[in-house]
């Protein structure tokens, strides 16, 4: 259960680089889905997948370090920069109430992002502290 939960984390945390990867990889003057770059997008994800599969089986903490990259990460692009830039662009008076449920969408995600970084933190050091490699498999 524990590795294939540690495969679906790969998948899904990897899919932007796989992107890069195939780009790299694949040749351009051939349609995506020829038989030439096909085989090797199976066989570039499939290595890919393995080698991000491994490393991850090998910290123990992979999860907690997902969950502080999804709270540091993806909270203000997802959170804050839509509302703020809302407020810049359309300038909403004051008083409106758009301008404070705005800004009080924002601080409760600033409080959830920061209870969230710190107890992935936490939770990666203090499972640090007893590593070992392969340690949930």
């Amino acid at each position: 259960c524990a590795c294939l939960q540690l495969i679906v984390y790969t998948v899904i945390h990897l899919h932007p680089t796989f992107e890069r990867l195939e780009a790299a990889v694949a040749d351009p003057k051939s349609p995506k889905f020829s038989p030439r770059n096909s085989a090797t997008r199976l066989a570039s994800r499939l290595a890919f997948v393995v080698l991000a599969t491994l490393l991850a089986a090998m910290l123990p903490f992979f999860v907690e370090f997902s969950a502080f990259m999804g709270a540091v990460g993806f909270t203000p692009i997802c959170v804050f920069l839509p509302l703020l830039f809302y407020n810049i662009v359309f300038k909403p008076s004051i008083r409106s109430l758009t301008f404070w449920v705005n800004y009080l969408v924002m601080s409760g995600a600033a409080a959830i992002m920061l209870l969230g970084s710190i107890s992935s933190l936490r939770q990666i050091v203090s499972e640090a502290t007893t590593y070992r490699l392969f340690a949930n498999v």
